[in-house]
């Protein structure tokens, strides 16, 4: 994306939210040879909890997750909306450019005009274009915590607050 590619890397605040509910299981178990491993695994999800953040990978004092914010059920506008003034937005440096998925409540106007009271804006991605948000990769790591967590006997939401420290 020509848009992306002119934001220089040290700019770029990618910004995402992930939801994950109790049925996160391992996909993998060990046995002895010759031996099926099974277990069982509830078939419904009976939570679910989402966590919004950004994620700035350069080595700064700030790179890393920033502003990770859980919560139950799944995002919102209003949401999104109150995490970008109270949580990302004391963080953002003036110049820095949040770039964020076509998800409906990102594409507000809101949004743009929150982002640019602290100088700086938002960059949409195309639809469907999850490799050009570096923060996805965040979430395949923070779910494989939160399943170590549950196996270590955390309850659900425990989990996940762990996994995001």
């Amino acid at each position: 994306m020509k848009e992306l590619e002119e934001v220089a890397v040290c700019d770029r605040v990618y910004g995402d939210e992930s939801g994950c509910d109790d049925r996160l299981a391992r996909e993998h178990g060990w046995s002895v040879r010759g031996v099926p491993c099974f277990d069982t695994r509830v078939g419904h999800a009976s939570e679910r909890l989402s966590v919004i953040a950004a994620w700035m990978p350069t080595p700064t004092p700030t790179h890393g997750l920033m502003a990770p914010l859980s919560f139950d059920g799944t995002c919102h506008s209003r949401l999104c909306e109150l995490w970008l003034r109270v949580m990302l937005c004391p963080l953002l440096r003036a110049g820095q450019v949040v770039i964020v998925d076509n998800a409906r409540f990102h594409r507000k106007k809101a949004v743009p005009r929150i982002l640019n009271k602290v100088g700086c804006r938002a960059l949409f991605l195309p639809a469907y274009s999850p490799n050009l948000n570096l923060i996805e990769p965040q979430w395949h790591g923070l779910k494989t915590r939160v399943r170590t967590n549950r196996l270590h006997g955390m309850i659900f939401k425990q989990a996940l607050e762990d996994a995001l420290l």
